[in-house]
């Protein structure tokens, strides 16, 4: 199976439940259908996509692609230009898919998004949109409207049209958000009691992050109701993900409770810093454009996506070994004081292991820093037990040397992949560092050639030194990039143990070599 084009559904959500509604259909050649519409062969390949995670800071970044969009007859402009001034439609945050097709006119959805940002040549030739993933939304201010002193919205207002919510199961005890009036010692000129406002979270913390993205994927619902917004969040989500790890999460230590006095000027960091980081779960984005969340393990037999090995790899490009992501001291800050948004301890955790063989301490800086607001309603001695949990989750995972490999595989065999997915790695030029088998010779020299593939995909792979299975196969995770290129028109590669040039020695020679000089210099 090849991929040869490219085709694009431009949504037209807050019409999608009326008679009038008209998406916008795309394509990079003619006779390619979505919905059973053909599309307008009207569009360039998409620019390449490309998501990181940054683990130990439990952050997934906001990918992004622009294509460009050739304005025939100008039916396009019409098209935009009628979005813009109707109150019943949009075109910034509007849902976009982008579909790979083979050869035989199949489409395998590879992206899902909203559109961030549209711009056109002077003469309006050609649009440009730029289509980032649906993280997008949740960089959005949350709160603003129930903290505004100019909204004459009632407490039981707010608290029955728009903070998300759920009864426990007695049936009738609220669990969620909630918002209410106290007295904190604030007064007026005359010397009267006035009463502050705030935003209570009592709950588990996946139902927080589903809540979070309920608001950042809705409307004001006292205002609008659009299906697209306020009805359907969850398509925006990849439920299976959340449930698994609620289920890995059931202690009733992941109960929190968190209040606000203002609005949450950036709920994509807040969710990071005070669940993520906390919980020891990272976000991820996958190939359908879901949101979905991972909880930091070593990877298990069974936990593999794909398999990675000469019968797939393009070319191996890059090994490294690197301290990058290593993290062997924590300090651990809870008991918060919300009105002072302070903490009332601080623990410091360290890992001898990591230490004695970096012989330092990381990050070098100082130790990396969680702030564990949501625990107050645990005792002293479990919100310890806590902060001891999850530093040595993090050791587990981060706090030993890793090695990232650089590896070109066909387009078709990344497609289906996203960030944080565990692969298995089997290479006769890579080098098993810790296993029985240490590679082997290497490989001849291959020349340059067209690119049979129409289209390659890179991807970083992170490995942990423990993650080693046998021999030369590895449970390896991709931590850092995975980029799917559209646009490559040919690929260049030569392994780089090269065996046909004398000055470049096999990996195994390189092995016994490093072997004998480590054994010199004290053992290994």
């Amino acid at each position: 199976m090849k991929y040869y084009n490219y085709a694009i559904k431009i949504f037209d959500s807050l019409r999608s439940v009326t008679d009038d509604e008209s998406p916008l259909y795309i394509a990079t050649d003619e006779g390619i259908y979505i919905d059973g519409v053909e599309c307008a062969a009207i569009c360039d390949t998409p620019s390449s996509i490309t998501t990181s995670i940054t683990p130990t800071e439990s952050k997934c970044s906001v990918s992004s692609t622009k294509v460009k969009i050739y304005n025939k007859d100008y039916s396009l402009s019409q098209w935009f230009y009628e979005r813009q001034n109707s109150e019943g439609s949009m075109t910034y945050g509007e849902k976009v898919e982008i579909y790979a097709v083979d050869s035989d006119k199949n489409l395998y959805l590879i992206y899902m998004g909203i559109i961030r940002e549209i711009s056109n040549d002077i003469s309006e030739s050609y649009y440009e949109i730029e289509i980032s993933d649906v993280q997008e939304r949740l960089k959005t201010s949350i709160f603003d409207r129930e903290f505004s002193s100019y909204s004459n919205e009632t407490l039981d207002d707010i608290n029955t049209y728009r903070l998300p919510y759920y009864l426990d199961d007695d049936g009738v005890t609220r669990k969620g958000i909630y918002a209410l009036e106290q007295d904190e010692g604030g007064t007026d000129d005359s010397g009267n009691s006035i009463l502050n406002k705030v935003i209570t979270f009592d709950g588990h913390v996946i139902d927080f992050i589903e809540m979070i993205y309920q608001i950042a994927f809705s409307t004001d619902t006292l205002d609008v109701q659009a299906s697209y917004l306020s009805g359907n969040w969850k398509n925006f989500v990849e439920l299976d993900s959340f449930n698994s790890v609620r289920e890995s999460l059931s202690s009733s230590s992941y109960n929190f409770y968190f209040e606000f006095r203002e609005a949450v000027d950036d709920p994509y960091e807040y969710l990071q810093e005070n669940i993520y980081k906390p919980c020891g779960i990272f976000p991820y984005v996958n190939s359908e454009g879901k949101l979905g969340i991972k909880l930091h393990k070593q990877p298990e037999t069974g936990d593999e996506v794909a398999t990675f090995s000469e019968e797939n790899i393009i070319s191996v490009d890059d090994k490294t070994i690197t301290d990058k992501n290593v993290v062997n001291h924590i300090q651990c800050k809870y008991g918060w004081k919300f009105k002072d948004d302070e903490e009332s301890t601080i623990r410091y955790f360290g890992n001898s292991a990591s230490y004695n063989k970096f012989r330092m301490l990381i990050p070098t800086n100082g130790p990396q820093e969680i702030e564990i607001r949501g625990i107050n309603n645990l005792s002293d001695t479990a919100r310890a037990t806590f902060a001891q949990g999850l530093s040595d989750a993090m050791f587990s995972r981060y706090a030993l040397p890793l090695i990232e490999v650089t590896i070109t595989v066909p387009l078709e065999e990344a497609s289906r992949l996203k960030v944080g997915d565990y692969v298995y790695f089997s290479h006769e030029t890579i080098v098993a560092w810790e296993g029985d088998t240490q590679g082997t010779a290497g490989v001849g020299a291959i020349e340059e050639e067209e690119d049979p593939y129409n289209g390659v995909a890179y991807l970083d792979v992170g490995i942990e030194w423990g993650a080693f299975i046998d021999g030369n196969n590895l449970g390896k995770a991709i931590d850092s990039f995975l980029v799917i290129t559209t646009t490559e028109p040919e690929i260049s590669h030569s392994f780089f143990n090269d065996t046909t040039d004398p000055e470049i020695r096999s990996c195994l020679e390189n092995h016994n070599g490093i072997e004998i000089f480590l054994d010199n210099q004290g053992g290994y």
